[in-house]
């Protein structure tokens, strides 16, 4: 009798927790099929499994978590925007020094791009990046300011990578002896030539790349 006891206990288990798996599971599928399941893997293969946040979000990470993220993302992108604006006024500080070296003209260039990339990483912690369906229901569609946002974050980013680019460029001519034959281009004509390439060039690769819908 103890026996036949103990042996219908363990079955009354096993069969409570057969039953909240098979909830569990009708739950998840039914949140799948609404588009509130966000399923993946992580960095190591292993697989991730979330709830999409308020305001239409879908993430795996947690809401105490993705915040955690976005004040990381502010602090670090307030630094660096204190950092260019440091430049900045160093450079109208010493304007008459600024006139006279085209290395102090070029890394203003770049702070300046760099700016303008922090302060589009700080208004991300305000962004969503879903648009809310018409009922409150969550959307997946981009929202307005996500889609400023990325674009202007793909763009100033790319501008200074450019200017980077020129700076190394201005180094190696400084540098580098100059070939026999190569004509010595002025400072001034490769100002120009920098500003031809590194505004309108990223603003030509960002739009391309919202037009086509990668962003």
């Amino acid at each position: 009798g103890e026996c036949t006891s103990e042996a219908l206990e363990r079955f009354r288990v096993s069969a409570g927790a057969e039953a909240a798996v098979r909830g569990r599971a009708a739950r998840l599928m039914s949140l799948a099929g609404e588009g509130q399941l966000l399923v993946g893997l992580s960095g190591e293969g292993e697989p991730l499994m979330g709830l999409a946040g308020e305001g239409g979000r879908k993430t795996p990470l947690s809401l105490e978590e993705e915040w955690h993220l976005r004040l990381i993302v502010f602090v670090s992108a307030t630094l660096s925007l204190a950092g260019t604006s440091l430049v900045l006024v160093s450079m109208y500080r010493f304007r008459e020094l600024s006139k006279r070296f085209f290395a102090m003209r070029l890394i203003g260039y770049l702070a300046v791009a760099d700016g303008f990339a922090s302060i589009f990483n700080m208004c991300g912690v305000l962004v969503d990046t879903a648009y809310p369906a018409a009922d409150g229901a969550p959307g997946d569609s981009p929202s307005p300011l996500c889609e400023v946002q990325a674009v202007g974050l793909l763009y100033f980013n790319l501008a200074s990578i450019f200017w980077t680019s020129c700076f190394a460029r201005t180094l190696y001519r400084d540098v580098a002896p100059p070939a026999a034959t190569a004509p010595r281009i002025s400072l001034r004509d490769a100002e120009l030539t920098f500003h031809a390439l590194c505004w309108p060039l990223p603003a030509l690769l960002a739009g391309g790349t919202y037009a086509l819908g990668y962003v």
